[in-house]
């Protein structure tokens, strides 16, 4: 999940899973799969840096979990 800020300034968080496109527009609008639209602060090129990090963060943890087994 990455946390991003809407326009009147209440924080979400995304589930980068059901992401299907971050456009620039010229504000920020995230689409979900499922249609939902979400306009944000963030620039796409700041979630997508988000995102590397929260996908890094799920394979060192599973590299982790692997070591202990």
């Amino acid at each position: 999940m990455v946390r991003v800020t809407r326009l009147n300034n209440t924080e979400i968080l995304i589930n980068y899973f059901q992401v299907e496109t971050i456009e620039a527009c010229p504000d920020t609008v995230i689409t979900m799969m499922n249609g939902d639209r979400y306009v944000v602060r963030e620039k796409p090129e700041e979630i997508h840096a988000a995102f590397r990090r929260f996908l890094s963060s799920m394979v060192a943890e599973g590299v982790r979990l692997s070591k202990e087994a």
